[in-house]
């Protein structure tokens, strides 16, 4: 999933909560992907609070 994330540029992370966020994978990291969230991050940062 996450080559075919950074082939696409763009992906939607799902929150254990069933909320998504629009992202876009910057790298790979040894613990997974790294990325840039797209959606307002006030909204995001609710989301984890």
């Amino acid at each position: 999933m996450v080559v075919e994330a950074m082939a696409a540029g763009r992906a939607t992370l799902v929150t254990e909560s069933g909320r998504w966020v629009a992202i876009r994978p910057t790298g790979r990291t040894a613990n997974g992907l790294s990325f840039t969230v797209l959606d307002d991050l006030a909204t995001v940062a609710r989301y984890f609070s």
